[in-house]
C-alpha cells in the first residue's frame, strides 16, 4: 500500500491525496480524493471549488520490484460548487467528471519511500451551472469540456 501526495497540482490550485495497493505482481487499485479550484475558461464570470473521489487500476510493466514501470487509468466524480463573481450567487452542486490516462514510474525505497512519476493526459467535463439574480434574471454558465496534458509528480511512503 503507498500513500502519496501530488507536488505538481498546488500550483493549480488542486490537492490530491492518492492511494495505491497491489491486487496482484502486475495490477493495482487506486483510490484518491483532491480538493480544486478553477474558472471555466469559456466565461470568466464563473468559479468553482470542487471536491473529487476516483478510482482506478495501474497495470505494471514486467520489471523488476521495486521499480516500476506502469500504466493507469482513472475515472473522477467532480462534485462542484459554481459561484456566479459579478453577483455573488452560488449555484446547486452539479456532478463533473474526469478520465485520465497516463503512463509511469514508481520507485520505493527500502525504508518506505515512494517517488511516482508519470506523464499523459485528463479529460474533464463539467455541466453548466444557473444562478438566479437579484434583478430578477439569470445567469448560466456553459458546461465545457477539455483536454489537458497531465502531469504525476507523488510523493509518499509505502506500507
Amino acid at each position: 500500500m503507498e500513500l502519496t501526495t501530488n507536488l505538481v497540482t498546488p500550483f493549480f490550485g488542486a490537492y490530491l491525496l492518492e492511494g495505491t495497493a497491489r491486487l496482484s505482481g502486475s495490477w493495482g487499485l487506486l483510490a484518491s480524493a483532491s480538493y480544486l479550484s478553477l474558472e471555466n475558461p469559456k466565461d470568466q464570470a464563473w468559479r468553482t471549488y470542487a471536491g473529487t473521489i476516483a478510482a482506478g487500476l495501474d497495470y505494471y510493466l514486467p520489471l523488476g520490484a521495486p521499480r516500476r514501470a506502469y500504466l493507469e487509468a482513472v475515472g473522477e466524480m467532480v462534485f462542484s460548487s459554481w459561484h456566479h463573481q459579478p453577483s455573488g450567487q452560488v449555484a446547486p452542486l452539479v456532478i463533473g467528471s474526469t478520465a485520465i490516462a497516463l503512463v509511469g514510474y514508481r520507485y520505493i525505497w527500502p525504508r518506505g519511500p515512494v517517488l511516482d512519476v508519470g506523464v499523459g493526459v485528463v479529460a474533464i467535463h463539467f455541466p453548466g451551472a444557473r444562478v438566479e439574480l437579484a434583478n430578477g434574471g439569470s445567469a448560466s454558465s456553459a458546461a465545457f469540456t477539455n483536454v489537458y496534458p497531465a502531469l504525476k509528480l507523488n510523493l509518499g511512503w509505502a506500507f
